[in-house]
């Protein structure tokens, strides 16, 4: 089912682009955006969940994760770097999770919002990898809401219920990106897609349930070192 998502993501970006038309390159001022968007939600991430009761094992979390967002820090590098490349601006969905994913038959159409929002300039563009990129994310809000629930009804195998949530995560990216690929091998952009993850899943952290924050913010850390760990091993 979430290779069908993944396939029928790239068919609406194929059916909102114009053939007639190459995507635009996306304006230095873009990336800038971006940036700024994605360390912004971090940082506000980073400031809600702190001011709420947590675990060690978030608590923790939250401390690296400070550290990696000061302002010269590897993370802003590790953003910086996957922005440098050349980036191109084209129609998305705008609004792209599981809440706008209708499934029928085994199949899935997306509704709503089609065409995206305006941004600060006024341009409804986008880089495609951002509708990807919040849809991988939604479904990591969707674990951690059902990892909550779990916990409640069988708080006896907490262990082993982050170990399913984890295989399943992993496999659910894999399926949702990799069938977008096969259908878009050539869309530009591929690196933005982890810095598009980490500002969707700084943004799910200052609403999340109480029950669901620990695991929210995991999932935030995980991707927060993912990023520097790419950018260190790119250095090297």
């Amino acid at each position: 089912l979430l290779r069908n998502v993944g396939r029928r993501l790239a068919e609406l970006h194929g059916a909102l682009a114009d053939p007639q038309m190459p995507a635009p390159e996306a304006p230095a001022a873009a990336a800038t955006r971006w940036h700024a968007r994605g360390m912004a939600a971090l940082r506000r991430a980073l400031e809600t969940a702190g001011a709420r009761a947590c675990d060690a094992a978030t608590a923790a979390r939250l401390a690296d994760m400070a550290a990696l967002a000061q302002r010269d820090g590897s993370l802003d590098a590790a953003l910086a770097a996957r922005l440098a490349d050349p980036l191109a601006l084209a129609r998305i969905h705008g609004r792209c999770d599981l809440g706008h994913v209708l499934v029928t038959a085994g199949d899935a159409v997306f509704v709503g919002a089609l065409g995206g929002l305006p941004g600060e300039d006024g341009d409804a563009r986008n880089s495609v990898w951002r509708d990807v990129a919040d849809l991988v994310a939604s479904v990591e809000t969707a674990l951690a809401g059902l990892a909550a629930g779990e916990a409640a009804a069988a708080p006896e195998a907490p262990a082993l219920r982050t170990e399913l949530a984890d295989a399943f995560r992993a496999r659910a990216e894999r399926a949702i990106v990799g069938a977008y690929a096969e259908r878009v091998p050539a869309a530009p952009g591929r690196a933005l897609l982890d810095v598009f993850l980490l500002e969707a899943l700084a943004r799910a952290i200052p609403a999340a349930r109480p029950e669901a924050l620990g695991a929210l913010v995991a999932g935030l850390s995980r991707q927060a070192r993912r990023l520097t760990r790419s950018a260190e091993g790119e250095a090297d």
